[in-house]
């Protein structure tokens, strides 16, 4: 008969030389005695390094492990900046479009019939400088990112300029008086 082996129920401590019951950390001096290599999920004593089973140095592993968690965050940051700046981006093509629209309207209505010629000439100047300054942004090299502070200028010299104020409620009341005339024929 072959000889009978008994369950091994006790451990040294590598780290105290404390004899100790079977488990993964030592009750006397609290060192974790094991750990789980990270490549290959194997057991191994904790006072070496490199695992036993594939050779994974848990230190290295570590390492390149924090590394990429690094990196990881890194990209997070840069992908949270960049939507931040396209955000950006669409609500300044969304102002500068607004400002063409604006730039248009008051074109058109300053070449109304009824408009005069010194009306006109007081107002082209103001909004040929609105103009230029859409373009420039525009088609120069735009830096979404800097404030259109040049074209806001121009469009609140222009749009504070009294005698686009007058022209404005004149169309407003010719409007009304078209709307009204409208409104009579309708009913008759």
């Amino acid at each position: 008969s072959s000889p009978q082996v008994e369950p091994v129920s006790s451990q040294v401590c590598w780290k105290c030389g404390e004899i100790i019951p079977l488990g993964n950390f030592c009750p006397a001096c609290g060192k974790e005695l094991f750990r789980i290599c990270p490549n290959c999920k194997t057991k191994y004593s904790s006072q070496y390094h490199i695992c036993s089973n594939c050779g994974t140095d848990h230190r290295k592993y570590e390492k390149e492990q924090e590394l990429e968690r690094v990196r990881q965050k890194k990209r997070e940051e840069e992908q949270k900046e960049e939507e931040r700046r396209a955000s950006l981006r669409a609500s300044k093509i969304k102002q500068y479009k607004s400002y063409e629209v604006f730039a248009s309207v008051i074109g058109a209505q300053i070449q109304l019939s009824w408009v005069s010629d010194i009306q006109r000439k007081e107002l082209s100047p103001l909004l040929r400088e609105l103009r230029a300054e859409i373009r420039k942004d525009k088609y120069n090299t735009i830096d979404w990112d800097t404030d259109l502070t040049k074209i806001e200028r121009a469009k609140t010299k222009l749009s504070s300029n009294q005698t686009l104020e007058s022209i404005q409620k004149e169309l407003t009341r010719r409007q009304e008086q078209e709307r009204i005339e409208r409104e009579k024929e309708r009913i008759k």
